[in-house]
């Protein structure tokens, strides 16, 4: 957007189905997992020559947990952080956050009774090095 302003997204609409019935699922059933639209957009600003903070969201909207397509996982929203700080030697420093509103919400599914919850808020910290 400027010099100072990154934005960076992505939004898909699909609609994954089984084209031919299989001994598992019936024709035109959808594909577990799969949600039929997902949105991503994550902002990153430049606070000072050194210093940057991101935010952005994540969503998946609903999605079937197995492919009988009897249990459904509902669509989730989550917000994200971040701080980047450039440090010298060309190493930066960044430290992000994870559902930093504490959304609950089921990530993914091995099934229709083995749902996974998605993670709470997460903090990761990494250290890198610019050639």
């Amino acid at each position: 957007m400027t010099s100072r302003w990154n934005v960076v997204g992505g939004l898909a609409v699909q609609q994954a189905r089984i084209l031919k019935r299989t001994s598992a699922a019936r024709a035109g059933a959808s594909i577990p997992l799969v949600p039929r639209t997902t949105l991503s957009l994550w902002n990153k600003v430049r606070v000072t020559s050194r210093t940057s903070l991101g935010a952005g969201v994540v969503h998946q909207g609903q999605r079937f947990a197995a492919i009988d397509n009897s249990v459904r996982l509902p669509a989730f929203t989550r917000i994200d952080g971040g701080l980047f700080v450039a440090l010298p030697l060309s190493l930066t420093l960044q430290a992000n956050v994870e559902n930093v509103l504490g959304a609950r919400y089921a990530a993914t599914s091995n099934g229709n009774n083995n749902i996974m919850p998605g993670a709470p808020r997460t903090l990761r910290l990494s250290l890198s090095v610019m050639p």
